[in-house]
């Protein structure tokens, strides 16, 4: 990760540079956004490790100093974000959102390399092809049902 600061959001570098767990897929949406495609072929739009991080984070409590907000935006939807006014900080991801991305990189090299031990030797299947442009025409397209 490039970011040393205990605190601060997640970068979208960051997350491309993140693995992935085997036989899921990454490809890059019209939008320039990433699109990550599980082996059922589902698509997602939160790369697995930072949706388990973020999970993670959820359940845990909110360091000292941390105060946890919801923002109104545009679209009439609601965010949670977090400050500190010790440090001056605000940020939309949780304060220990890094600690859990970190935790959930070694578990799953420890997965995979568990995996290679065991004679899988990772050589898995390509992704599926991108999603087409407009995956609301395409009735044979799995979409992830828990979208965040």
């Amino acid at each position: 990760m490039a970011s040393s600061e205990p605190y601060s959001d997640f970068s979208i570098e960051e997350e491309f540079s993140l693995p992935l767990p085997f036989e899921w897929g990454r490809t890059t949406g019209p939008s320039g956004n990433a699109i990550y495609i599980d082996k059922e072929g589902r698509v997602h739009h939160e790369h697995p490790i930072i949706k388990r991080a973020r999970l993670s984070a959820a359940r845990q409590p909110l360091p000292s100093g941390w105060i946890v907000h919801e923002a109104i935006m545009s679209d009439g939807t609601t965010e949670d974000y977090y400050t500190n006014a010790v440090h001056g900080m605000s940020m939309w991801d949780h304060p220990l959102m890094r600690e859990e991305i970190k935790l959930a990189v070694l578990e799953e090299e420890e997965r995979q390399a568990e995996a290679n031990a065991a004679g899988d030797d990772g050589d898995v299947p390509p992704p599926p092809p991108p999603p087409p442009k407009s995956p609301l025409f395409n009735k044979n397209l799995k979409r992830d049902s828990n979208r965040d």
